[in-house]
């Protein structure tokens, strides 16, 4: 683990590596979950379902409108701004602004629900790379930056799905 540590580049004034600053989202995906078992269990049509259904909807919203914040919040504290579209782990390593087919490229295994950053002046250049991984933990986080020359903040936890995905932040050095 120390060699994993020696790797990674920490921000200490960071809010992204302090503990969840909204827990709420964790017990939002608990709820939903527990909804969505009821409402499976709900005779179809019944106004019991229709309700839960309702709650669901409302609990989506609630989720949505944490996860901007801390999006926004993350992009306004690092001085970029949430990208528009989606670009590569390569990308981010060339600077290059997109790539013909980023599905391709932008795995490397280790990235899933990703969200990127950009410059926040022209010619609004990948910055940063945020992912949300079920898979991958932080050896493969940082076997890949190594290998594309990105340094890697590891998260403590993942806003898209709390206690089931492992996050972490690649950055253009």
């Amino acid at each position: 683990m120390d060699a994993i540590a020696s790797s990674v580049v920490p921000n200490p004034d960071s809010a992204i590596g302090a503990p969840a600053p909204y827990p709420r989202i964790g017990e939002i995906v608990r709820l939903q979950g527990e909804i969505g078992s009821r409402c499976y269990a709900a005779k179809a049509g019944s106004i019991e379902r229709y309700a839960l259904r309702r709650q669901t909807e409302a609990l989506r919203a609630e989720l949505r409108d944490l996860t901007e914040r801390l999006r926004r919040d993350l992009a306004i504290e690092r001085g970029w701004i949430i990208g528009r579209t989606p670009f590569s782990l390569s990308n981010l390593a060339t600077g290059r602004r997109s790539d013909r087919d980023v599905q391709v490229h932008l795995s490397h295994g280790v990235v899933d629900h990703a969200e990127c950053f950009r410059q926040r002046a022209r010619p609004y250049r990948p910055v940063a790379l945020l992912t949300h991984s079920y898979n991958a933990g932080p050896e493969e986080f940082v076997a890949v930056a190594r290998k594309l020359g990105l340094a890697v903040e590891l998260l403590d936890w993942s806003w898209y799905y709390p206690g089931h995905c492992n996050a972490a932040l690649f950055i253009r050095i």
